[in-house]
């Protein structure tokens, strides 16, 4: 049990330099993820599949795209560079227990790539094939205070708002665009903008899922006893024993899943696009190969040297049943503008329910592009909201009529990465 609890944390911790996560690629990320309307060939049917109607061009392959992400919610660059090495006296270590918020020390951690040569998009078809994998663990700020201070005698300190998930899966994603008959319709709506419809279906490969559902720790000390409480509860699927991996070997995933993205897009001027999409319809993914439950359980309050092994351990790992997660619903509206060598592009999420996939709370998209050469593209954006908070990119880039390279970059918190977290 005690192999499977360090390999669970270990999962929450490092599981994202192994695997892949979202479908972010340089240009949506150095726009601030303002990319619905602007998403073209392969990359639109992660995006907005109706874009595939427009055919920009009438094949696009994919070659390598890779990304990777590790950010926090307390300490910059900067800080963190200025205080390795260094010896903390008392209001150093005040000043950094002060950056770290009330609910805890939280990090979030990814990496990503399209499987080389497999998206690719034909006329108004297109197929991805991405590996993903995102792993997010909240840590109580009663840990620093305690590594930095020492325990104080007759202090029960609590633990109890730890929490850790990680998830990685490949996702083969199939999607279809056209302009939409709206004149067949009603001969009324002859004088609108073209409306362009698409829909795309993802099959999900679950590689691993780990949870921790419940996480309850206090810690004490006084001039003679120790006073130690866990209780601690993981779910896992396909990450921990001998079979697992060889069923991954062999070809059965951990889990299978589907979802489903419909978009719309317009272009209502010669100058002016908006979009719309309607994300992860029907999204589920049924975990059903090797799903345990890991349970350790620490009591004692009389603690002492004399009957250290009197104390109470009791670790447990249970096979369970299949179980079912759900990825929430998300609408995106998208809209850009073009002013000669410019564009501008704005997009708005909603997620309608929090997984280590989406997010409850809304986003916003900026992002602006410069045509310095007809090849040479300056790209600058931000966004705010959803989980991931307040975050700059920019990036460039080098694209000719049939082939292109392009990269960015971006910094949490703060427009310069020294400032960033």
């Amino acid at each position: 049990m005690k192999k499977n609890i360090i390999a669970i944390l270990t999962i929450l911790s490092f599981s994202t330099i192994i695997y892949a996560n979202s479908f972010d690629n340089p240009k949506s990320m150095a726009l601030g993820d303002a990319y619905l309307t602007k998403a073209s060939g392969f990359q639109a049917v992660d995006w907005n599949p109706a874009n595939l109607g427009l055919i920009k061009n009438f094949v696009t392959i994919n070659l390598f795209q890779l990304n990777s992400k590790v950010s926090n919610n307390s300490f910059s660059l900067a800080y963190y560079n200025d205080l390795m090495g260094k010896y903390l006296d008392e209001s150093d270590k005040q000043d950094l227990l002060d950056r770290i918020p009330n609910s805890g020390f939280c990090i979030d951690m990814n990496s990503g790539f399209n499987i080389p040569v497999t998206s690719f998009s034909v006329w108004k078809l297109a197929l991805s094939v991405n590996a993903h994998a995102k792993a997010s663990v909240e840590l109580s700020k009663e840990y620093f205070d305690i590594i930095l201070h020492g325990n104080k005698l007759g202090k029960v300190y609590d633990f109890s708002d730890n929490t850790g998930e990680a998830i990685s899966y490949i996702e083969t994603r199939l999607g279809y665009g056209d302009l939409l008959p709206i004149s067949l319709i009603s001969s009324k709506l002859e004088d609108i903008p073209p409306i362009y419809g698409g829909i795309s279906l993802g099959y999900i490969y679950g590689i691993g899922y780990a949870k921790i559902s419940d996480f309850k720790s206090r810690f004490g000390t006084s001039d003679s006893l120790m006073l130690i409480d866990n209780d601690i509860i993981a779910k896992t699927a396909g990450y921990n024993t001998d079979d697992s991996k060889a069923s991954i070997e062999d070809g059965n995933p951990a889990g299978i899943g589907f979802r489903a993205n419909i978009g719309f897009f317009s272009p209502i001027t010669k100058d002016i696009s908006v979009g719309l999409a309607f994300n992860n319809l029907f999204g589920t993914i049924n975990w059903n190969e090797d799903c345990e439950e890991h349970c350790m359980h620490i009591y004692t309050d009389t603690l002492t040297i004399d009957n250290w092994d009197d104390s109470l351990l009791v670790d447990t790992t249970y096979s369970i049943d299949s179980f079912k997660q759900s990825i929430p619903f998300e609408i995106h509206l998208g809209g850009s503008y073009k002013l000669k060598k410019y564009n501008f592009y704005l997009d708005y999420v909603q997620g309608f329910g929090k997984s280590i996939l989406t997010s409850k709370k809304p986003k916003i998209s900026l992002g602006a592009e410069y045509w310095t050469f007809k090849w040479l593209p300056l790209r600058v954006g931000m966004g705010f909201g959803g989980d991931e908070g307040l975050h700059f990119a920019f990036g460039t880039g080098i694209e000719f009529k049939n082939f292109e390279f392009n990269w960015a970059i971006r910094n949490h918190g703060a427009i310069l990465p020294q400032s960033s977290k």
